[in-house]
């Protein structure tokens, strides 16, 4: 998947790179923190793969009517909300690094430790969530300017404002699973897999480009449903590499979902196939700041012993089942239906 959006990728760079140069040279003049902020932000948006940017593209080629400039705006857009919504999470994540880099909040924490201010923590959090801020408000511009007919010009609107409104509440669940001591339901993670990756990261991209090409309303919802099947296998997948998985590779540290008792199909998965006493022993690992190499191991043997990586292997299949069948029934060309296969085929067996 990844070598066959690479073509789409290097036009979503320079266009967000000429975007936010112009941005820069026009903040300037309110203050130097214009050009700091974009500079840090260009170079935060393109350290990613730009999946999302690119199936807007790609979705938007499925179809006869391609519209290169407004896909890229509308690419370029959605990697700034993207920026936006990791530089505030790796905030609330407390995680001082992304995709194996400073995260931006940290990096100004650090701007704050050299220049000797009182409390340069703080100092680094105000100044990420401004930046988080700004790279949101520039990507409403860029949707806004979007040259299309009114008729669908209502219909991107509300898909990308209702998705990344969302976003927000599905954020909150799962912000709020952190500090509850119970366990909730499977049906309750899958929401939050559902509304804060499934629907934003694939079933949103997928939807734009379809809507940019003129598409009916019957398409944009198959294509939805796809996306929502893709991004919760995706998050799934997640979830498995954030405990298996390997830092170098990730660019970010394992086991901090187990850290943050995040609310997983694994953790939930584990706890009822536990013992009492187990439970009670796994109920001091989730969540613990002090976490341990030996707590990882631990909960990673007990999943492995226990059958819960098979029970989710099945639990992937049968989403994929679903997702193949849908894609199989979507009226377009052999080449795109094999471009969104190998799309479902990535994120079963995504090793980052």
């Amino acid at each position: 998947m990844e070598q066959e959006l690479k073509k789409y990728r290097d036009k979503i760079s320079a266009y967000i790179t000429k975007y936010l140069d112009d941005k820069s040279v026009e903040f300037l003049q309110i203050n130097h923190w214009g050009s700091d902020s974009l500079m840090r932000l260009k170079k935060y948006a393109q350290q990613g793969k730009l999946v999302r940017g690119c199936l807007i593209l790609m979705s938007n080629n499925m179809f006869s009517k391609f519209d290169e400039e407004n896909a890229l705006k509308a690419a370029a857009a959605i990697e700034l909300i993207h920026s936006s919504l990791l530089i505030h999470d790796d905030i609330m994540d407390r995680d001082d690094t992304r995709r194996g880099q400073p995260a931006i909040h940290y990096q100004y924490e650090t701007l704050g430790i050299e220049n000797d201010f009182r409390n340069s923590k703080h100092y680094g959090l105000s100044m990420g969530i401004c930046v988080g801020d700004i790279a949101f408000f520039l990507a409403m511009e860029l949707i806004s300017s979007i040259n299309v007919d009114d008729k669908f010009r209502k219909e991107i609107d509300k898909v990308f404002f209702d998705t990344i409104c969302k976003v927000g509440l599905a954020q909150m669940q799962d912000v709020n699973f952190e500090y509850l001591k119970n366990d909730v339901s499977e049906n309750e993670i899958l929401s939050v897999y559902r509304y804060k990756t499934a629907r934003y990261t694939f079933s949103l991209p997928l939807m734009i480009g379809a809507l940019l090409s003129g598409q009916d309303n019957n398409i944009v919802h198959k294509l939805g449903i796809i996306g929502e099947d893709m991004g919760i296998v995706f998050q799934i997948k997640d979830d498995e590499l954030g405990i298996f998985g390997d830092e170098t590779d990730l660019g970010k540290s394992v086991g901090i979902d187990i850290r943050d008792n995040k609310k997983t199909l694994y953790r939930s998965y584990l706890l009822s196939a536990s013992t009492e006493s187990e439970q009670h022993i796994l109920n001091k690992i989730f969540g613990n700041s002090d976490i341990t190499e030996g707590d990882i191991q631990l909960v990673r043997d007990m999943i492995v012993g226990k059958g819960i990586r098979d029970k989710v292997i099945h639990k992937i299949q049968s989403v994929e089942s679903t997702s193949r069948k849908l894609i199989d029934e979507l009226n377009i060309s052999d080449d795109s239906r094999k471009m969104l296969l190998s799309i479902l085929y990535y994120n079963v067996n995504r090793k980052k």
